[in-house]
This record gives C-alpha cells, sequence and structure tokens, in this order.
C-alpha cells in the first residue's frame, strides 16, 4: 500500500496549481499552504522546465547518511567537495548528475539557493518533474517576504533550467540500480516485522473471541434437550 501511494504521489505531485505570474519576463507558478496553528507556511514557488529530468535536490542529512551506511540508498557524486558533502540529488536517472559534473557553475546555484539564499524561510528542497520545477520553503508567509522570494529565487530556477536545457536529450539517462536487490530485501524484512507484529498482536484477541463462540455453542448444545423437554 506505502509504494502504490508513494508512486500516486511521484505521478501526481507535478499537477500542484498556483497563482500565475511573471518577473522579468520568466514565468512562474506560486502556491501557499498557511498553517495557523504554528503561524508558518509552506511554499512552492515553480518555473517550467526541459522535459527528460526528474529529481529532488535537497540539503544532506544525517538521516541521509545513515542510509548509506546501511547499504539502503547510494549517492553519485560530482567531483566537487563541498557540493557532495552538503547537497543530495536524489534520482534513478543519471541526467542531472551529468549536467552538475558538466557545468559547475550550475554547483554554486544549487549551493546559494539551498543555503545563501537571504529570504525569510528554509529553502527546504528543489525538485523537477514532467517539465516542471519548483523549490519547496518553509517560513512565514507575508507580502514582503513572497516579494523577495520571487525575486531572487525566479532568477536562480531559470538559470538552473538554462543549464538543463543545454543537454536535454544528450545524455545518458539510466544509471544502474546498485541497491535494488537491497532496496527489495529491506522491504520484504518490514513487511514481515509489520505482519508478525500484527499476528502477535491480533492472536490474544482471536483466541478469546473463539473461546467465547465455543462457549456458547457449548452451553446452548446442553440447554437445548431441557428447553425441547419443557415445551413437549
Amino acid at each position: 500500500m506505502g509504494f502504490l501511494l508513494g508512486v500516486a504521489y511521484h505521478r501526481y505531485s507535478a499537477r500542484w496549481t498556483g497563482a500565475s505570474g511573471s518577473y522579468n519576463g520568466i514565468g512562474y507558478q506560486f502556491s501557499l499552504f498557511k498553517f495557523s496553528l504554528f503561524s508558518s507556511s509552506f511554499e512552492m514557488l515553480g518555473v517550467e522546465a526541459p522535459l527528460g529530468y526528474d529529481f529532488v535536490i535537497k540539503r544532506e542529512t544525517r538521516m541521509d547518511r545513515l542510509f548509506r551506511i546501511l547499504g539502503i540508498s547510494s549517492k553519485s557524486t560530482v567531483g566537487n567537495a563541498e557540493f557532495d558533502e552538503q547537497v543530495y540529488v536524489v534520482s534513478d536517472n543519471y541526467s542531472m548528475h551529468q549536467v552538475l559534473a558538466a557545468q559547475p557553475h550550475l554547483q554554486q546555484v544549487i549551493m546559494n539557493i539551498l543555503y545563501r539564499q537571504p529570504v525569510d524561510g528554509d529553502i527546504e528542497r528543489i525538485v523537477c518533474r514532467h517539465g516542471r520545477m519548483w523549490a519547496c520553503i518553509y517560513g512565514k508567509a507575508t507580502p514582503a517576504a513572497e516579494a523577495v522570494i520571487v525575486q531572487r529565487m525566479i532568477p536562480a530556477l531559470n538559470k538552473l533550467g538554462k543549464g538543463m536545457e543545454k543537454y536535454a536529450g544528450g545524455l545518458s539517462p539510466q544509471r544502474r540500480d546498485r541497491i535494488n536487490a537491497m532496496a527489495v530485501l529491506f522491504l520484504f524484512a518490514t513487511s514481515a516485522i509489520l505482519l508478525n507484529g500484527s499476528l502477535s498482536f491480533a492472536q490474544p484477541l482471536l483466541s478469546s473471541f473463539f473461546s467465547d463462540v465455543d462457549s456458547v455453542l457449548r452451553l446452548s448444545q446442553t440447554n437445548l434437550p431441557q428447553f425441547a423437554a419443557v415445551r413437549g
């Protein structure tokens, strides 16, 4: 079920809609979700991107490093120690890695987006799917903050898209999935643990239920002759 939900999310996540705008001739869409409980917001700011790219670029976390140590995930590098240490490109498609390795200035564009953009919010990731590329931003939304985000993010996303367009269609799109067997094994192991836990939880309840049913049946068999004698 989780796998199917993940596939559905991946397929339809690029279909989000928002207010359309233009900055220096660059069209974009802006979508805002506000969380009143925490006085915060989640914003998506997107532009058109070349087809054929499918990736998530995000800040590397301790959890990402742990998954690599456990062999659950792998990471391809571009040959820049600072970039490779701080940025994680999540994709089964190798095209974006080749683009970044061939155009080092785009590595700097991404570093600026994720770590050095002076905006009122946390730029959590850059996503590209189905001809769209957008940044996900957590923060406190105000009209002034939104204007600053558009002013600083749209040129950066557009520059990244232009670099991708330069190599669109001329790259080796698919890299060998070296962790496929490990991922399948991990999926089966977690499913087995979940199933075992569910059965362990349900066994006492089922035993109690069938014991009660058996007791009722025995009681009815015992009382049935007496009931028939009374009626006769």
